[in-house]
């Protein structure tokens, strides 16, 4: 059953790929998000492994909505530059995971 959020999460990322154009991007990742963050909130809350899997899954599927939009908006943004902005993006998110064990704690 551990390979289901992996699995789910590819899923995720090409229904992303093969939306609609006239979907605007936004909205794919407002709701891919939102819908996340509700799955992890109902995983918290599970009792049998079977349920956990599935709502970590149908999390990394709707997560992963979200990724190409990331990509895209690093090519909207970056041009040229495309490499730079994506690398930072994955720094500062890094960065911020680094942070924040000290933060909360």
């Amino acid at each position: 059953m551990s390979v289901l959020p992996l699995l789910f999460g590819g899923f995720g990322a090409m229904l992303t790929g093969l939306a609609p154009v006239r979907l605007p991007r936004r909205r794919i990742a407002f709701f891919g998000l939102l819908c996340t963050s509700l799955l992890l909130f109902v995983f918290l809350h599970t009792q049998t492994v079977l349920i956990a899997m599935l709502c970590m899954g149908g999390a990394s599927l709707c997560s992963d909505l979200t990724m190409p939009i990331s990509w895209d908006a690093c090519v909207d943004i970056g041009g040229s530059y495309t490499a730079t902005v994506a690398a930072t993006m994955n720094m500062l998110g890094n960065l911020a995971g680094f942070v924040m064990r000290w933060l909360v704690d």
